[in-house]
């Protein structure tokens, strides 16, 4: 499952911590009410291995960045830009070789009275297999 890889990478960054705290989620179940981010797997796909090969899969992420303010919520965009965009990293379940953003969507939420930042990012990575 990258979207833990994601969000684990995500949190370390002390700059967007500085933004979110912890209120990075998966569902909209949650009590944030002011500045968080929403993560949504929007495509996962594995090719099937041939011969045993450790082929590449592609996931479409969905980062939307919430916030009272539209700034803030560009400025949360901004850090994981920065965290992600033409980067790869590795932890002890995914070798995310890059992560490249595709698309903008701004946008305020009516109901919530909040902005809204919205980008995907195509995220190219091998599952690590930690079999012995």
């Amino acid at each position: 499952m990258i979207e833990n890889s994601i969000r684990t990478k995500a949190l370390a960054s002390s700059a967007l911590t500085a933004l979110i705290g912890d209120k990075l989620h998966f569902t909209v179940n949650h009590n944030s009410d002011d500045s968080y981010v929403l993560l949504s797997v929007i495509t996962d796909d594995t090719p099937i291995e041939i011969h045993m090969e450790d082929n590449q899969s592609e996931a479409l992420i969905q980062f939307d960045c919430y916030s009272k303010l539209p700034a803030t919520a560009k400025a949360i965009a901004k850090e994981l830009d920065n965290i992600f965009n033409k980067q790869g990293f590795v932890d002890d379940e995914v070798n995310v070789q890059l992560a490249l953003k595709q698309g903008r969507i701004p946008d305020f939420e009516t109901g919530s009275h909040l902005y809204r930042e919205s980008y995907e990012y195509i995220f190219k990575y091998h599952t690590i297999n930690n079999e012995v």
